[in-house]
């Protein structure tokens, strides 16, 4: 039978970390295709055995990259993680694909934001029905990007990098601002948050541009 679903890992120098993610991702019971999107690009993961495609970048694109390759993906499914969330069982994959079949129109996840049309436009973290995603964890049918216009990546890292925005832009362009995401909480318990010693939350005004992504996306989605 084959892979009903492409699961896609973005890594930029978390060597440690990838190799664990890489490892349960790899120990899934449940048939998948493994894509792992290396944003540092110096060759690291190219033995690995458990790897099906790998994509190597020679700067760091973050996340915002998942999208593009998703459109190509060989499965009906995608499912998002990055290198710092650890998956803590062998049935995680199949049970979230379950969980997210029974939403096949918009995304499910495990971490999470509330949104509102009204600034501050990015608020607090939640579980159950929102309207943002965080691409730490997602998983979606590959057809929900067809309507979807991909955010232009700007210059200016001053006004907003889209890379490190691209959970927001996604999440509203598929769900019109509207809480019709699931953020599932007994998944999240199942994931491991990994230290880390470079995190983008960790930057100096990362919410600010957050918040200034969502006022952007906003005005460029007409919501």
């Amino acid at each position: 039978m084959s892979a009903e679903i492409n699961v896609i890992m973005t890594t930029f120098r978390r060597h440690d970390n990838a190799r664990r993610c890489i490892d349960a991702l790899a120990w899934q019971k449940c048939e998948t295709v493994l894509t792992v999107i290396d944003n540092e690009g110096l060759g690291y993961y190219r033995s690995n055995p458990h790897i099906d495609r790998l994509v190597e970048v020679p700067w760091d694109a973050g996340p915002w990259l998942v999208f593009p390759f998703a459109l190509y993906a060989p499965c009906e499914w995608i499912m998002l993680i990055q290198d710092d969330v650890l998956v803590q069982d062998r049935d995680f994959v199949a049970d979230a694909l379950r969980i997210a079949k029974r939403r096949p129109d918009v995304m499910t996840g495990a971490y999470a934001r509330v949104f509102s049309l009204e600034p501050p436009h990015y608020v607090k973290d939640t579980t159950g029905q929102v309207g943002i995603i965080k691409s730490q964890f997602a998983i979606f049918r590959k057809a929900l990007l067809y309507g979807v216009t991909f955010p232009r990546l700007l210059e200016d890292p001053g006004v907003n990098v889209p890379w490190i925005q691209e959970d927001i832009w996604f999440s509203l362009a598929i769900g019109r601002g509207k809480p019709v995401h699931w953020a599932d909480v007994n998944l999240r318990n199942r994931l491991k948050r990994l230290e880390v010693e470079r995190a983008y939350s960790w930057e100096p005004g990362h919410y600010d541009r957050r918040e200034e992504a969502c006022v952007q996306y906003v005005r460029e989605l007409g919501l």
